[in-house]
């Protein structure tokens, strides 16, 4: 059995870039293509997960992924060129095993897990998430005219997991964890809703809205992990301006 569960990451990943590849290059039609792959990869990661699916903990674990992995093939809707498509696909497919590779090791070879792997794999799953989300977001915005209202609801309801799970996954309490993504959530809805006016095309808008998440979680997280100095705030604060100048310097203006 331990067997099975340890060749789970690889089968996770092959499923990841089969599905990809089906869409991107040999015609499948990609609703179905992404169904069967997310489906694949739910399935397989709850079976290696192995624990109460009445726990947060399972959720997340499995939540985590697959979010990632449904705004990652979102995301690939809005790629034309067959480079950036399997460069898309290669890059998921690595960060879902390696995701799963941890949490192998954390659900079933507890001595081999190294601490706080999966808190800094998650971080970085969670801000490419809503990256690929907030493209999504704004890219159906400008193509098909969706209002407002309904496109800040659907990010609302990703960035307050996405924040929450990041959270709770680094140990925070569940009221402070609660209330701190509530926060940043409502700040972060705020900020999609100004963003969408900014003459600018959706990758440039969903860089920004990521550099935003990077900043907010790792001083959340450096604040309750009893790290947060003035040299924390000021290197965060520094990598967020130069980040935001890069973006806003290189972006087209239209």
């Amino acid at each position: 059995m331990i067997l099975i569960h340890r060749l789970t990451p690889l089968l996770i990943a092959l499923a990841a870039a089969a599905g990809f590849a089906s869409v991107s290059f040999f015609g499948v039609p990609t609703l179905a293509g992404m169904g069967a792959t997310f489906l694949a990869v739910a399935l397989l990661g709850a079976r290696l997960c192995r624990l109460n699916p009445r726990s947060f903990q399972f959720w997340y674990l499995v939540g985590t992924p697959t979010a990632f992995l449904a705004s990652s093939f979102g995301f690939l809707l809005l790629l034309e060129r067959p480079g950036e498509r399997l460069a898309l696909g290669i890059v998921s497919s690595l960060l879902l095993f390696l995701f799963y590779e941890l949490v192998f090791a954390y659900v079933h070879l507890p001595g081999a897990y190294q601490a706080y792997s999966i808190e800094h794999l998650s971080l970085a799953l969670n801000v490419l998430t809503m990256f690929f989300l907030s493209a999504i977001a704004f890219g159906a915005g400008m193509l098909l005219q969706l209002p407002l209202w309904m496109l800040s609801a659907v990010f609302a309801g990703a960035a307050m997991f996405v924040v929450y799970g990041t959270l709770w996954v680094s140990k925070v309490t569940g009221r402070q964890a609660l209330a701190y993504a509530l926060a940043g959530t409502a700040l972060a809805t705020e900020l999609f809703a100004v963003v969408t006016y900014l003459p600018t095309g959706y990758h440039t808008d969903a860089a920004l809205m990521a550099v935003y998440l990077y900043v907010f979680l790792g001083l959340t997280r450096a604040r309750f992990l009893d790290k947060l100095s003035g040299t924390v705030v000021r290197r965060y604060a520094i990598t967020g301006v130069a980040l935001v100048a890069l973006i806003v310097g290189t972006a087209r203006w239209v």
